[in-house]
């Protein structure tokens, strides 16, 4: 998703654990509770892109950076994950 843009994304699951009450960093990663989606939404289109799901559970995770790199932060703000853009790096 970001790679093919040539960006990456910062995601802080934070606002997770406290939408869905999972505690651990696994759970919040690898749990097969309901289905989730991870969507990029242009700031400017967020507010009428969150009108679409009124009423139905929605929590910001993150945002896009100009480096090509998936960053994942734990509740606690540790860094947990991290993925390069091997294309990129070689």
């Amino acid at each position: 998703m970001a790679f093919a843009g040539g960006l990456g994304i910062d995601i802080d699951l934070a606002p997770l654990r406290d939408a869905c009450g999972l505690e651990s960093t696994a759970e919040l990663l690898f749990s097969e509770s309901t289905t989730r989606f991870l969507i990029g939404v242009r700031c400017h289109a967020s507010r009428e892109f969150e009108a679409l799901f009124d009423g139905l559970p929605l929590v910001q995770l993150g945002e896009v950076t100009a480096t090509p790199q998936v960053r994942i932060f734990n509740p606690a703000g540790e860094l947990v994950v991290t993925a390069n853009d091997v294309a990129e790096n070689g």
